[in-house]
Order: structure tokens, then sequence, then C-alpha cells
């Protein structure tokens, strides 16, 4: 998985962001871009389970879902609805599986939001760094370089601590940066590959028990996908 980028560089470091990255680096970028899209399948598997379990009202389901502008209230609806129809065994491997899906979140996001670069001491990775973090970054640097200016035209000689400040801003921003190689990449995409494919079996078991077909092996089916999950096997009843 990905490390911070003070863990990997020492003294002075050189880290930039550039729009020539898929260029230089097409491999890269290349695994970065199927994370993404790995997570836009597993983001759609997750509102078609629940769909599943209201037949002839999935589209205004969907429709409502796909209104909601941020994270925290689709979660909260799908977390809804599951209660409302799921049984006791259905909900352990449904609350399993949100915890998949909310760490594949936690591992997407950075690629998908926060700015991509490099260095030339890391020539085999990428670089990602928080886009708040950064923009702020760029904000100091330009008011260092307006207080130059201002003691320029006075004639004062900037200090060694105006210089430090700088330096220290640039460390803070090693940490706020995380490294990814060719198996970081590789680890994440099969992560949430894994968590679309349970999402879409445990689907193929509901649609199966909403419909009313055959229980037994839909019982057997749902006890293998606990099995692969880690979760106590379902008791017959």
């Amino acid at each position: 998985m990905p490390q911070p980028l003070k863990t990997l560089l020492r003294g002075t470091t050189t880290f930039s962001y550039v729009a020539q990255l898929p260029t230089r680096y097409p491999q890269l970028c290349t695994l970065a871009m199927a994370v993404i899209a790995e997570w836009s399948a597993l983001d759609g598997a997750v509102l078609g389970l629940l769909t599943t379990l209201f037949p002839g009202r999935g589209e205004p389901i969907a429709e409502y879902y796909t209104s909601l502008k941020s994270d925290g209230p689709k979660t909260a609806m799908l977390n809804a609805l599951a209660r409302a129809v799921m049984d006791s065994a259905e909900i352990a491997v449904y609350e399993t599986l949100q915890k998949r899906y909310e760490a594949s979140y936690s591992l997407r996001n950075p690629l998908a939001h926060w700015v991509l670069g490099h260095s030339p001491e890391l020539p085999e990775a990428i670089i990602a760094t928080d886009s708040r973090s950064y923009q702020k970054y760029l904000a100091a640097g330009d008011d260092d370089t307006a207080e130059l200016v201002r003691k320029a035209r006075i004639g004062e000689i900037p200090s060694l601590d105006h210089y430090s400040k700088g330096s220290s801003r640039s460390h803070t921003m090693l940490g706020e940066s995380q490294v990814y190689r060719e198996k970081d990449l590789t680890d994440i995409r099969t992560h949430i590959a894994t968590t679309r494919e349970h999402f879409f079996h445990f689907k193929f078991i509901l649609n199966w028990r909403v419909h009313g077909f055959q229980p037994e092996k839909r019982n057997e089916l749902f006890a293998q996908l606990c099995q692969r999950l880690g979760l106590p096997l379902p008791t017959a009843g």
C-alpha cells in the first residue's frame, strides 16, 4: 500500500506536479486510471444490491440516490434500506461489505482528487498530495514572494529565518503526500475489484431470495460468501 513521502525521502527533496505525467509514466498512470474505473463499477454494484431488493421500485430509488450530492447521505440511505429489508444474517454480510467499500473509497480517493506528481528521487512512483494542503502551500509561497519584494524595495536583506520557513513548509508537504508504486496501484485495484465481486455475488443471492428461486442452492451460495468474508456460517431456519 502507498507510503508517506516523508518516510522515503531525506534531506533536500524535489517533487513537482506536471501535466506531462501520463506521458512520462504511462504504466503507472494507466494503473491509477484502472483504480478509478474499478471504483465506478463498485459504486454501481453497491446501488444495484439495494435496488434488487425493491423490484419495480429500483428506478426511483436509483434516481433519488444519484441526486444526493455527498457521500454521507448516500451511505445513510443505503444503510436504512438494507436494515429495512434484510434479515440478520444478510445484514452481517452487508455491514462487512460496507467496511470493504469504505476502505476502497479511502484507497481510491487520493488518486481521484489529490494532485499527482513525481520526484526524480523516486522515478518508479507517482506522488499524490492532498489538494487543499497543496493550495495552502502555494498561497504561502506567494506570500513569501510578496514579502521579498517589499523588503527589496526598502533595501532590507531577508534573514535566514525567512528561508527556513519555506523549507519547513516543504517538509510538511512531504507528510501530506503519498507514494504509489506499480504494486501499490495493482493491490488497490485488486482490493476494489474483489469487493465489487462480493457485492455482485450478494446481489445475485438476494435476487434469488426475492423471487423465491432454488432456496437450497441459494443457502449454499450464501454460506460460501460468508466463508469468503470470514463470517460465521448462517444457522438453518
